[in-house]
């Protein structure tokens, strides 16, 4: 049996504005090798490094910038996400530059105009044929348009929690070895 041993720090994280406690888990399995696990309100995170190039995955962690961070702790996490919501005005604008460039005639127009104001249809209706003149207009590949997008607030907050976990590990950095229990 090989038994081997590392370099584990654990944090609780509290009293953070605008975030539920987290908990960190930062091990040094070897030089240059580390993992990080991070648990927010029932969610968790873990990423390993085995190439860090700094002392202590704790001073990696501090290194990076968020987005890699992020594309390694939750690697199907986008920063932007559909917004769905405004899909009738982006559908709406492509019929003025058709009007305007003279692809359409006013009464087609009109009657594009109307199934959106009816139907209000989004980007996955107009990708599945309906309404159906609407989805014509749209084009033979709808999906590779350019469809309105938002800020996706989870990713937002893992970046917020990558923020607290950098400040954490440097301020426990900088605390002076206590080896002194009570």
């Amino acid at each position: 049996m090989k038994i081997e041993t590392s370099k584990v720090t654990r944090l609780r994280l509290t009293e953070l504005t605008n975030l539920d406690p987290v908990e960190v888990i930062a091990d040094n399995i070897a030089e240059n090798k580390g993992k990080v696990t991070i648990t927010c309100f029932g969610k968790s995170w873990t990423a390993y490094w085995g190439g860090t190039g700094c002392d202590s995955v704790e001073e990696f962690f501090c290194s990076a910038g968020n987005d890699y961070l992020i594309g390694c702790l939750s690697p199907m996490l986008n920063s932007w996400i559909a917004d769905k919501d405004a899909d009738g005005e982006f559908i709406k604008r492509k019929i003025i530059r058709a009007r305007k460039n003279s692809e359409l005639t006013k009464s087609e127009a009109v009657s594009l105009w109307s199934d959106v104001d009816c139907y209000r249809p989004d980007r996955d209706s107009i990708i599945n044929g309906s309404p159906r003149e609407l989805a014509l207009f749209m084009g033979d590949e709808p999906w590779y348009l350019d469809w309105p997008t938002a800020p996706n607030h989870d990713y937002i907050y893992l970046s917020r929690i990558c923020d607290a976990v950098k400040a954490a590990f440097n301020e426990v950095k900088e605390q002076p070895l206590d080896c002194h229990h009570p």
